[in-house]
């Protein structure tokens, strides 16, 4: 495999091209930047949160500093509830990383010295799908080769440095939402457990809302063994028609099974909820660890 660099990788060269092609990022690519990651990943895109997490990026970064462009648009993306990790793959590396919720963005300069920003976000059969950021782009599915010419890589072998955005895990979201003052800070070494609790259930709450549907589903339908006895009972003590009595048994039978898929929807559903409350609890240098195969 090659390990080219491209011109926007920092090199041992003069930084001038680098940085000062991040800086002129223009401000409406990069909102739109913003807005196809936040969708790609599930979230919902407010303009103008966007806006001052920029300004606010703009101002803590200065155009003059290195890798400027990549650099703001981490923090606005975190800043927006998402999570960026930096990764240095080949083009067709990066076509097989990809998923819908993962989209994977790169800031390229090609030879010409154009410098923008690509992203990608759907992989299919050995061809990707970028996103439409400008009028030249196009919404076909290309090729790894098509898309090496379009960063400005030499070929579909050269490895370059790709941004992977996903949703921040819930832990996260507490720990960056959570109103905190000074002295709970200094005392409690971060937010409250309550707080902290809060923020780890909000983003599951409709899987939780759903558990406890399953709950009521089964102890509604749980109550059709009493009443079904009962009914049997006067139903022999009456000696009334055997129609009944077999109705009376069928109707039992559907509600236990109802019953019976409720239970297994809901182990389910609590079995997912267990698995990602592991993963949002892991240490973030586990998280962050790359898989050797």
């Amino acid at each position: 495999m090659s390990t080219e660099r491209l011109p926007n990788e920092p090199s041992a060269s003069p930084q001038s091209m680098t940085a000062g092609s991040e800086s002129r990022a223009p401000l409406p690519e990069l909102l739109a930047v913003l807005e196809c990651l936040t969708t790609a990943a599930g979230l919902g895109f407010d303009v103008s949160r966007a806006s001052r997490a920029l300004r606010q990026a703009e101002t803590d970064v200065p155009p003059t500093e290195s890798r400027a462009a990549r650099r703001r648009l981490i923090q606005v993306a975190e800043a927006m509830g998402l999570h960026v990790l930096t990764r240095h793959l080949s083009i067709r590396e990066a076509i097989a990383a990809v998923e819908p919720r993962t989209p994977l963005a790169i800031y390229a300069v090609t030879p010409e010295g154009h410098a923008r920003w690509h992203v990608m976000v759907d992989s299919r059969s050995g061809k990707a799908r970028m996103a439409i950021l400008s009028s030249d782009d196009s919404p076909e599915w290309l090729t790894a080769d098509e898309i090496a010419r379009h960063v400005g890589a030499a070929d579909a072998d050269t490895v370059v440095e790709w941004l992977f955005v996903q949703q921040a895990t819930p832990l996260a979201d507490a720990s960056r939402f959570a109103e905190v003052s000074g002295a709970d800070r200094e005392e409690n070494h971060g937010p409250p457990p309550l707080r902290r609790l809060l923020g780890l259930l909000r983003p599951e709450s409709r899987d939780i809302v759903a558990v406890i549907v399953y709950s009521i589903g089964v102890g509604v339908l749980s109550l059709a063994v009493p009443i079904t006895a009962m009914a049997v009972v006067n139903t022999t003590a009456l000696a009334t028609l055997v129609q009944q009595l077999v109705v009376l048994c069928l109707a039992l039978l559907v509600s236990l099974g109802l019953a019976s898929l409720l239970r297994v929807l809901q182990t389910i559903v609590v079995e997912y909820l267990q698995q990602r409350f592991s993963f949002a609890s892991s240490p973030t240098w586990l998280i962050d660890c790359p898989v050797s195969s």
